[in-house]
């Protein structure tokens, strides 16, 4: 028998184009297959950050890389430089010069007025004790309805300095009246609460004494006699206030690991001490007052 011929059907031109993009579709998944294979997650790609501390500067570079879904993953490199400066430690001693006057035989209650002399001096100005006097603010506490009236010391020297039975002020008085006379580009500055420590260290190592308010060589006060306060334009309140006992002022020029160094107006020694532990006690019954003199902002 003789086999009969297989008779061939030509493809349509339909069916050609559909058999040649199922070729080329499988190659390109093949491909693409390949291609993400050799790809790292695109998570893997994470940002690096390295921050150095040294100097002053900061600089930051950065670069891009994108995935292959195209989003773009931003590298940076940040280096830090920060100037580190510790202060210098106080001195372990100091001790100023700073001019002495006595107030012995000149005004029995006036030590703030010849602490404040001294100081002025010290700052190159020299005002006679009278201008001193007359630049200071002075009232005497007054009886009116039964009751003692009088300023509070922060705003007038109660009584007169020339008067033994009087009392004295605190640093705002005393810094109204020392501003008259300061020189250009100083002026005082009254404080109350301060350490008595950190303003020695902070104020005498850079040559500014301090005019300090403690007691009568440094004895124990107590609550004195009172008044009932004026406000700050002169009316009578109910409010009660005490006189601190032994109030004194006089001008720290110098310290040590032991001892704190006094110009103090009561005695006439020019320098006079104490332990360092004593003073601060009287300086804080006194209520932590004080004057320093500064540079004008």
């Amino acid at each position: 028998m003789k086999r009969s011929k297989a008779k061939r059907i030509p493809l349509s031109a339909g069916a050609a184009v559909g058999l040649l993009t199922v070729c080329l579709l499988a190659v390109g998944i093949g491909l693409a297959v390949s291609r993400a294979g050799n790809q790292p997650p695109a998570d893997s790609v994470a940002e690096h950050t390295t921050t150095t501390t040294s100097t002053t500067t900061t600089t930051t570079t950065a670069a891009t890389s994108a995935d292959i879904n195209g989003s773009v993953t931003e590298n940076s490199s940040t280096t830090t430089t920060t100037a580190t400066t510790t202060p210098a430690a106080p001195p372990d001693s100091v001790m100023l010069e700073v001019p002495y006057y006595s107030q012995n035989g000149v005004l029995p209650t006036g030590c703030e007025l010849f602490s404040a002399r001294m100081v002025l001096d010290y700052y190159g100005v020299k005002p006679s004790l009278a201008d001193i006097i007359d630049n200071t603010y002075a009232k005497y506490t007054y009886m009116a309805d039964g009751k003692n009236y009088g300023h509070h010391p922060n705003d007038a020297f109660i009584g007169s300095p020339y008067d033994e039975t009087s009392f004295g002020c605190f640093p705002p008085v005393m810094s109204k009246m020392m501003n008259h006379f300061l020189p250009a580009g100083k002026t005082a500055v009254p404080l109350e609460g301060e350490s008595l420590a950190e303003l020695a260290e902070s104020n005498l190592p850079n040559g500014d004494p301090v005019m300090v308010w403690a007691t009568m060589y440094m004895k124990e006060t107590y609550e004195a006699i009172g008044w009932n306060l004026l406000d700050a334009e002169g009316n009578q309140t109910d409010e009660w206030y005490f006189w601190p006992a032994r109030e004194h002022c006089l001008v720290l020029v110098g310290y040590d690991a032991e001892k704190y160094y006094f110009n103090d107006p009561m005695q006439n020694s020019t320098v006079v001490s104490w332990s360092r532990e004593l003073v601060e006690q009287r300086y804080a019954d006194m209520g932590s007052r004080a004057l320093v003199v500064r540079d004008t902002q």
